[in-house]
Parts: structure tokens; C-alpha cells; sequence
């Protein structure tokens, strides 16, 4: 594939922080594979650069993704300056008793440490269905934490990530965060994000970026199915989408992303692999365009259903 072939695709604004992206991002969490193919760090960084060639401009990963942090910083280390992609990372879960403030902003230095960065341009809370609406929003809460880190200039923006979308809606709501990331809800086999969290993060111009679009490797693998972590009515969604599309559950990889292409809210659609084939499939996918309106509104009718 040439090099930075996003170049030649439409940016998209990354919500009231203004910032121009391109549609494809790199996802963290694989970069040095699963346990039975893990990467030698130097090689996982290849990839990173790789991505960068290609045109890569935003990348999110997190502390709780094992190395994930110290291959970017080694990737990093390599690019100028002015070549880098802007970082998006996680902060580890504060359970009890620990307080989650404290615990946030100490998350957020150690990260910054593994990738040998003075800041970074987005810093999330990581899985917020692990802390609550009272432990993010109340006295010394997540939320104080991730203030505290932009004051200090640790990051520009803050941000939630987690699954369930009324509890990020409710707090997309609250006007505090600049981001929300979303996965697992919003893909060719469910729409639930659009319920309630696509509009409250248009009110409030909060960037949404849709992870993993390949559904944890159930589109794109045929020894990826997880299928025990597929709920039932999702499972019953299965067959219909098949005949749909005319192809196998796990051949769909590109239609995933050209459906949430399709959604102009999405600033960011986020590609976690440890191989470089799987984002350049992704990048074509993004560069033949969304998929056709109709196609995409029977898409959603099944995610609905």
C-alpha cells in the first residue's frame, strides 16, 4: 500500500477540540499480538511506524494494554517531533478503597513515563462501568483526577471510554469531556450507542471514536469468534446480516468500517492489530467510501432490532 494513503481522505473534526483527523485510527491493545503470536517489542514498534506511513495521526491505547505504552514510546522515540500522531491514552482502574482522583493522576504520569512524553493529547478514563457515576463524577472522583491533568498540562483533552451507553450518554451530558470512545455497541450487529449517546455527543461536540469495528476479531477471523461473549439477540442478529451482505460472519471486517464510516458523528474508527495488513484492509475499506444510505439504514434497522 503507498504511503499515507489517508492523505488523500477527508480529515474529520475531532469534536470542540478542533483538531483534524484522519477517519482511521490505530487501536493499542494488540500491537505485540496475543499470547501465542506476542511480537518482540521492536518489531510491535515497526508497526506503529508503519501506521504512521501510512498516515496514521491518532493513536489510543492505555496502561492497562501490557506493553502497549512502552512500543509506542519506543516507536515514538524514532519520528520527529512534527511526523508524530497524536496520542490518546487510558487511565488503570482505581478500584476501592483507593481514590480514584488520586489514583487517575498517578496513573497519568506513569503512563506519560512508558511513553517517554512530557504530555498527551488525550487522557481517558478507562472502562467507566468499573467505576460508577459516583466515583467518576463525585468528591475525588475520576473526574477530578483527569481535571487536575489538564490544568497541569499532562493533556490537552479528557475523556470516557467504556461499553455501556446510557452511563456514557449520562456523562457526555454532564458537558465535562471532550471524548467519548464506544465499542462493543456500535457495529454491523448492534446500534445501540445511537439510542442515546450518538446525540448527547452531538449536543454537547463531544468526538466519538468507535472501537473495535471488527467486534474483537468475530469479523474478521474465523478462529476469532468469541461467541460466548456474544449476547443472544445479538447471536439471532447473525443469519440476517449474512444473507444481507452475502458473506460469512467473519468476512465482514471491511463492511464494518465503511457502515460506521457512513456515521459523520464518528471522527475516529479505531483499528487495534498487531498486524499492519489488517489496518491497511481497513484504510482500502475507508477509501472506496461509506456504504450505500439504504445499505446502511437496514444495517442499523438490524442492530436495532
Amino acid at each position: 500500500m503507498e504511503q499515507d494513503v489517508l492523505a488523500g481522505l477527508p480529515r474529520r473534526r475531532f469534536g470542540r477540540l478542533g483538531w483534524q483527523v484522519a477517519p482511521i485510527g490505530l487501536g493499542g491493545a494488540w500491537l505485540r499480538g496475543r499470547a501465542k503470536e506476542r511480537k518482540p517489542l521492536e518489531e510491535a514498534a515497526e508497526t506503529v511506524l508503519g501506521a504512521v506511513r501510512l498516515g496514521i495521526d491518532l493513536i489510543d491505547t492505555s496502561i492497562r494494554y501490557g506493553d502497549s505504552e512502552l512500543v509506542i514510546g519506543q516507536a515514538l522515540k524514532q519520528l520527529p517531533p512534527a511526523a508524530r500522531p497524536r496520542i490518546a491514552t487510558k487511565s488503570q482502574v482505581i478500584k476501592e478503597p483507593h481514590e480514584p482522583a488520586a489514583g487517575v493522576y498517578d496513573s497519568c504520569l506513569r503512563s506519560l513515563a512508558r511513553l517517554g512524553l512530557e504530555r498527551v493529547d488525550l487522557f481517558q478514563i478507562h472502562e467507566v462501568e468499573m467505576y460508577g457515576w459516583d466515583r467518576i463524577m463525585g468528591p475525588k472522583g475520576a473526574l477530578e483526577g483527569l481535571r487536575r491533568c489538564r490544568d497541569e498540562g499532562l493533556c490537552e483533552g479528557i475523556g470516557v471510554t467504556g461499553r455501556p451507553p446510557d452511563l456514557l450518554a449520562r456523562l457526555v451530558d454532564t458537558g465535562e469531556f471532550d471524548s467519548v470512545l464506544t465499542y462493543y455497541e456500535y457495529d454491523l450487529l448492534t446500534a445501540a450507542a445511537t439510542r442515546e449517546l450518538m446525540p448527547a455527543a452531538e449536543r454537547h461536540e463531544v468526538a466519538v471514536i468507535a472501537g473495535s469495528p471488527a467486534r474483537m476479531g468475530l469479523f474478521a477471523r474465523p478462529d476469532g469468534a468469541r461467541w460466548d461473549h456474544q449476547p443472544a439477540d445479538v447471536r439471532a442478529r447473525v443469519p440476517r446480516l449474512e444473507q444481507l451482505l452475502g458473506k460469512a460472519i467473519h468476512e465482514l471486517a471491511d463492511e464494518s468500517v465503511r457502515y460506521l464510516l457512513a456515521d459523520e458523528r464518528i471522527a475516529n474508527i479505531s483499528i487495534g492489530s498487531s498486524r499492519l495488513s489488517s489496518l491497511e484492509s481497513s484504510i482500502a475499506a475507508a477509501a472506496e467510501g461509506p456504504l450505500d444510505p439504504e445499505l446502511v439504514e437496514r444495517l442499523r434497522e438490524i442492530g436495532l432490532s
